[in-house]
Formats: structure tokens, C-alpha cells, sequence
């Protein structure tokens, strides 16, 4: 019992020499550490992933344009036609606005969707976002025909 007390009053006259060794295992931790990571790692960029509300805006930003451009072919086939008939209709666009497909279900008559085929086509092409990322959200249109 008489030793630890001993030591303990030896270890408080030399606290240089803990300071010391305390000093060694931290330079060893450092020296460790860095040659785990080296020091290009510290500069990689990480690909930027977007936001929620970056997502959100651009959603709200296509649905705008694609409001503008259905209520463009909207108002090109009531000069065209009485819209008393339902059908939907989903338009594809190709990278420069131009429409690539049209497809038209639930029509009720053949001149009804020859009508909707003739107004988009006057109407189109469609104007395109220069952001790439928006462009995938405004390559198709929907839109829901309903009797008035």
C-alpha cells in the first residue's frame, strides 16, 4: 500500500517528463491521422446535389411554362372547335421544343382528336429552358380535355 503512494508523489515532482510523453502520443495521433487522409482528399469537390426546394422550384417553374403553353393550344382550338368532348392528351417534345409524339386517349370522335393534333401543331415548337435539369420536366405536356 505503500508503494502507490509513492509513485504518485514521485509522478507529481516530475510532471515535465508526463508532459513530455503526453506530447510524443499526440504528434503519433497527428502523424497517424494525416497519413490516413491524404491531403488531395481535402480538396476533391463533392458533386452538388439539389436542394428540396431547388427541386420545388424548378416543378413550379415548368408547371408555369406548361400552363402558358396548354392554355395556348386551348385557345387555338376553340378557334378551331367547340370543346364539347373529352379526351387527354400527352405531347412529347423533343431538345429543341418540336413535337415528336402526340398521344391522344379517351377521345370521344376522330374529328375532335384531328382538331387537337391541328391546333398543336400551330401552335408549336415550344420554347425551351436553357437550364438542361428543367428541360427533362418540360419535354411532356398533359393535358385533360373536358366538356364544357
Amino acid at each position: 500500500m505503500r508503494v502507490k503512494p509513492i509513485f504518485v508523489t514521485i509522478s507529481l515532482f516530475f510532471p515535465t517528463a508526463l508532459l513530455f510523453a503526453k506530447n510524443i502520443e499526440q504528434e503519433k495521433i497527428l502523424e497517424v491521422n494525416t497519413q490516413q487522409h491524404p491531403p488531395s482528399a481535402l480538396y476533391e469537390n463533392k458533386p452538388s446535389v439539389p436542394t428540396t426546394e431547388a427541386l420545388l422550384q424548378r416543378s413550379q417553374m415548368a408547371q408555369r411554362i406548361n400552363t402558358a403553353r396548354v392554355n395556348r393550344i386551348v385557345k387555338k382550338l376553340k378557334n378551331l372547335t367547340i370543346i364539347q368532348e373529352n379526351a387527354d392528351v400527352i405531347i412529347y417534345l423533343d431538345d429543341s421544343g418540336n413535337v415528336k409524339d402526340i398521344l391522344i386517349t379517351e377521345q370521344d370522335s376522330e374529328t375532335f382528336s384531328n382538331a387537337i393534333k391541328t391546333a398543336i401543331q400551330q401552335t408549336a415548337p415550344f420554347e425551351m429552358s436553357k437550364q438542361s435539369s428543367l428541360n427533362q420536366l418540360l419535354k411532356v405536356i398533359r393535358i385533360k380535355f373536358r366538356a364544357e
